[in-house]
């Protein structure tokens, strides 16, 4: 049984392993339409009054270690940042209170200069104008245009996997 699992993989790896980066790509798109969508149609949203409760600058580190595979030896590792926004705001629904630390329909890291800037726009205390999905008002956001990554890496990341798997179904197919 594992042999003829090993046997078919050989001879089909290459097909499967491009079937499943298109399959990603399209999943990775779905991804970017519906974020698309949801920045469209926010500005329409139903709007409710909120307070800003906590605004800070997110930082998120990871650490990747490197070995020496001959020597079978940690050679050292590197540490690596990540800063984003991160603005918590409460409103409320007709009575019901909601918390969310949605800026926009998307976020992206960025630099601390540049968090700061989006956080001296909401500062711990302040009234806000609070975007709600109808239908579903625990998903609200502040400002609809808000898109630091806009999408864009999503796209590029689609198409690599879709380019990918298209050549190698080119190749083992002719």
């Amino acid at each position: 049984m594992i042999d003829d699992f090993i046997i078919f993989f050989e001879r089909n790896g290459a097909v499967l392993f491009a079937v499943a980066a298109m399959l990603l790509a399209c999943l990775v798109f779905y991804g970017y339409q519906k974020s698309r969508r949801i920045k469209l149609e926010a500005p329409g949203w139903p709007k409710a009054q909120g307070i800003i409760s906590l605004s800070e600058v997110q930082v998120e580190t990871s650490s990747t270690s490197t070995a020496d595979s001959q020597k079978g030896v940690s050679t050292g590792s590197r540490i690596s940042e990540a800063s984003s926004p991160r603005v918590v705001f409460e409103y409320t629904v007709q009575g019901q209170r909601y918390t969310s630390d949605q800026i926009g329909v998307s976020s992206s890291s960025m630099s601390v200069a540049q968090c700061q800037e989006v956080l001296d726009r909401y500062p711990v205390g302040q009234e806000v104008v609070v975007y709600y999905m109808p239908g579903n008002p625990h998903w609200g956001l502040l400002d609809p245009d808000y898109d630091p990554a806009d999408g864009k890496f999503l796209l590029l990341l689609a198409s690599i996997f879709m380019g990918v798997g298209l050549v190698i179904l080119l190749v083992k197919l002719l």
